[in-house]
């Protein structure tokens, strides 16, 4: 399967949601192949998966146009749209799914995004509008354990982080494949 993944944050951007994309990307690349759109300017490398960044410096307007034109020719040889929430990308992602059949799988991983935006009528309405036919995901695997020379590897831990991403990455699939 082809998934496409829509992020507006990706390493070297340091939020969570950005490691959480990486982690997912790489995951993903096992099963499918996979095609990533950020935002930046030297995103971090991964094997099996081709990435595309639209420059942060480039004006909003014209970054906005960029992306959405970038997603709409992109989405032509996906099977399937992973996006991750965040204004930047739900706007783009809300006009090319009105022309779109492709499948979209949203996942709201940025709570402080949404909670930022909640008292303001545009992005509720990008976000309801964005989300809108797509397939909802919820919630986010646990954080990768910290490992620290002078102290003992945190076996349980990493058997928990491991655990969670599997069930995650189930999830996933089951939603990109329905």
């Amino acid at each position: 399967m082809r998934v496409l993944i829509s992020t507006p944050l990706y390493p070297p951007d340091i939020e969570p949601q950005a490691r959480y994309v990486k982690e997912l990307a790489i995951r993903l690349s096992d099963t499918h192949e996979v095609t990533l759109l950020t935002y930046g300017r030297i995103p971090e490398r991964i094997p099996r998966v081709t990435i595309h960044a639209v420059p942060k410096h480039i004006p909003l307007v014209v970054r906005l146009i960029v992306y959405t034109r970038a997603l709409w020719s992109m989405q032509k040889s996906a099977d399937a749209i992973f996006s991750e929430n965040g204004a930047s990308v739900e706007l783009p992602l809300m006009l090319v799914s009105l022309l779109s059949r492709v499948p979209i799988v949203f996942h709201e991983g940025d709570v402080c995004a949404q909670e930022r935006n909640k008292g303001d009528v545009l992005f509720k309405t990008i976000h309801r509008l964005a989300a809108r036919g797509a397939k909802k995901l919820t919630g986010t695997p646990l954080q990768k354990p910290e490992v620290f020379r002078h102290l003992p590897f945190p076996k349980t831990a990493y058997a928990a982080y491991a655990d969670s991403w599997q069930k995650h990455i189930l999830k996933v699939n089951r939603l990109l494949h329905a």
